[in-house]
């Protein structure tokens, strides 16, 4: 539980708990070794590496390492549209969607999402529902697509901001 200021000066917080600013990020990798477990229980679930917060004003994206309260990546909102499936990554690398698994594709949960699900599982241990989003990263620059998992193609597109934080 923390805050900070964001680049457009709005403060956020995550000292409501759960709150619609924490995302619970797992990379794919992760997500498989978590998927194994034939039947999730709340409790077994590990932490994540990264604490990844996002701006409800801007929606800038602040990605921290575990226990650390400096930002060591900040996305910028690029743009917001509908993806066709010829369109590729701005840099010219695949279309985010035909990015294999591994550090590409991200499980990604609001902390409010993830407290409710994990607080079922604690009651009736299941497997994990998908996240609302699916979410990749383009390995070349980095950038972020944030994909509508009910109609796969609203698209919202998060480039790395080039200043430190």
């Amino acid at each position: 539980m923390a805050r900070t200021e964001c680049t457009c000066g709005n403060l956020i917080s995550t000292m409501e708990v759960p709150n619609d600013i924490e995302l619970w990020v797992y990379t794919d990798k992760e997500w498989q070794e978590i998927l194994k477990i034939d039947i999730i229980e709340g409790y077994l679930i590990p932490d994540y590496k990264y604490s990844v917060w996002r701006c409800p004003a801007c929606e800038r994206v602040y990605v921290f390492e575990s226990g650390n309260y400096r930002a060591i990546k900040v996305y910028a909102l690029e743009e917001s549209h509908y993806m066709d499936d010829t369109e590729g990554c701005r840099c010219g690398a695949v279309h985010p969607k035909t990015l294999p698994p591994g550090d590409t594709r991200l499980w990604a949960y609001k902390d409010r999402e993830w407290d409710a699900m994990v607080e079922e599982l604690m009651v009736e241990p299941r497997k994990f529902p998908p996240p609302k989003y699916d979410v990749r990263r383009c390995p070349d620059c980095e950038r972020i697509y944030a994909l509508d998992r009910l109609d796969g193609k609203a698209v919202k597109v998060y480039a790395l901001e080039e200043d430190d934080v």
